[in-house]
């Protein structure tokens, strides 16, 4: 079919059904769309004395699509249509649009086919097998195609830049978040409104913070959450997502808390139902350092830890350290042994495993 033999059927047939007034019918329910998915945008069949038919001919380059605003972030996966087909192989689109508002219909983001045999108008679901990822607040097509003989038709609202029948001005449709486009660039419709409803798996937020005193990696299988670098990712609702926590040398996993994740083991699964905020705790593989006099003094340490005599060992998180001798009156420092060499009271070092350290004092 032709592009002005599209035209003429598209205005003629605006024109005769100014004189239909459709009878409304329930919305379809959500069982018919996708576990866990949500009624998203909604522009329902309803009574309207200027409700029109909008046909898609039967040529692979022409096409009708209606503009929709998304209002929730996560996978489109069902649209629903009132149509009626006289080809029960006709493709369906979701794609995205450009500056303009006008369908990118080149690169879709999911496509189907509408594999029934409908004489008469009906709700009917299309469900999307790969579904589209969009995000709230942007704005998304509905695309209808007919390559192949034979067409279909989806219903609508005219909008105000029609009259009735009776020369009433038709009221602008119900839906504010898009409008009709045609492939032909025409201008009729621009303020009307397709009757369609979206349905949409939600994303929810994840967020994993790291606390304590050790470090180490946090990952979920898909790597959305890399922590490190990324310490929150989208999933979508319902979905069980596997974080592993991974501990950096001279770290140990101490345990998860918060949002269903508890226990010390390394792997936690929990079922996304919301935004959820996870907490995996590291703790530093402490090491112990022994320290032995001969003769009379005192041996102290910073970090604070070592108070010879009282305390002649300790457990330290791995790093520098400092040990300093101060002799007893009557007595000085000789030299120290061990982890630590030299003959100045004061020593410095990195502890990186349990070691063990000898000061010795000479009488003056």
């Amino acid at each position: 079919m032709n592009r002005a033999r599209w035209g003429g059927l598209m205005i003629g047939a605006l024109f005769l059904a100014l004189a239909i007034v459709g009878s409304a019918t329930s919305s379809p329910a959500s069982s018919l769309a996708a576990p866990n998915a949500v009624l998203d945008q909604s522009n329902p069949l309803r009574a309207s004395a200027c409700r029109f038919v909008a046909w898609v001919p039967d040529s692979a380059n022409e096409w009708v699509a209606e503009t929709f605003t998304a209002g929730v972030t996560g996978s489109l996966t069902d649209v629903v249509l009132w149509v009626r087909v006289s080809n029960p192989q006709n493709p369906v689109a979701i794609a995205p649009v450009d500056a303009s508002g006008r369908p990118v219909v080149s690169t879709p983001l999911a496509s189907a086919t509408l594999a029934i045999d409908a004489a008469a108008y009906r709700a009917v679901d299309i469900p999307f097998s790969s579904p589209a990822r969009i995000e709230a607040g942007k704005q998304y097509a509905v695309v209808l195609f007919a390559p192949v003989a034979g067409a279909w038709a989806w219903e609508a609202d005219l909008g105000s830049s029609f009259t009735d029948p009776l020369g009433n001005r038709c009221a602008t449709g119900a839906y504010t978040g898009g409008r009709p486009w045609l492939s032909s660039n025409a201008t009729v419709l621009a303020d009307g409104d397709f009757f369609f409803q979206t349905y949409v798996v939600p994303a929810r937020h994840v967020t994993v913070q790291k606390v304590g005193t050790g470090t180490g990696l946090v990952q979920d299988g898909s790597h959305a959450i890399d922590c490190g670098s990324a310490c929150s990712g989208d999933f979508l609702q319902s979905q069980t997502v596997s974080l592993t926590a991974t501990p950096d040398p001279g770290s140990t996993f101490s345990g998860w808390s918060g949002s269903a994740c508890t226990g010390t083991e390394p792997t936690c699964s929990v079922s996304v139902n919301g935004d959820m905020a996870v907490t995996a705790a590291f703790t530093k593989t402490l090491v112990t350092l022994r320290v032995s006099k001969v003769g009379r003094g005192a041996v102290t340490s910073l970090p604070r830890g070592i108070t010879c005599g009282r305390a002649c060992s300790h457990s330290f998180v791995p790093g520098p350290l400092k040990l300093t001798a101060k002799p007893s009156k009557g007595w000085r420092f000789a030299r120290w042994q061990g982890a630590c060499r030299g003959t100045r009271p004061s020593c410095q070092f990195t502890l990186t495993r349990p070691g063990s350290v000898a000061a010795t004092f000479k009488k003056t």
